[in-house]
This record gives structure tokens, C-alpha cells and sequence, in this order.
């Protein structure tokens, strides 16, 4: 017996848009950001919003989540933060 699978793989999706902050206060900030322009072919499965903390030089999970928005907690006032986001997409 012979079985035939076509498996098809998607393209990695573009990054999704830059992320603009919303609100902020001294221990939290609030993200949002567009969509990719290219999906790969794929539904988003969720985001992955890390941030960058100064003060212990690493990078940090924030959030996973499947809105385009996010709020980031437990900031540490009078630091520096950056912020990036990650797509994870599916087939």
C-alpha cells in the first residue's frame, strides 16, 4: 500500500509593525502595534512581547497574547526599557 501526504510549510511571517506606547505611568506601559505586512501564509497564533530592562541588562518575557495590544507590568521607575514583539504563526 502506497500513501501520499503533501505536507505544505509556511513561509515565516514579517515582523509585525513597531510597537507604540499607549499609556504610560512609572511602573507600567501599555503597547500596541500593526499587523505584519505578510503573514506567510499563516494565522497568528499569538504574540510574545519582551522588554528590555537596563538596570539587569536582559531581556525579559512580558506577555503572550493574541491581541495586537499589551500592557507591561512591574516596571522599575528611573529606568530605561525597550521593547520588541515576536509573531508566532501556524498552518
Amino acid at each position: 500500500m502506497f500513501c501520499s501526504r503533501t505536507h505544505v510549510l509556511a513561509a515565516p511571517p514579517s515582523a509585525p509593525g513597531k510597537p507604540v506606547v499607549m499609556d504610560i505611568s512609572e511602573t507600567q506601559c501599555t503597547l500596541k502595534w500593526g499587523e505584519s505586512e505578510d503573514d506567510g501564509g499563516a494565522e497568528v497564533k499569538h504574540y510574545t512581547l519582551e522588554y528590555y530592562r537596563d538596570v539587569w541588562n536582559v531581556w525579559l518575557k512580558a506577555k503572550t497574547t493574541k491581541a495586537r495590544q499589551a500592557t507591561v507590568e512591574d516596571l522599575i521607575p528611573g529606568s530605561r526599557h525597550a521593547f520588541s514583539q515576536i509573531k508566532t504563526s501556524i498552518k
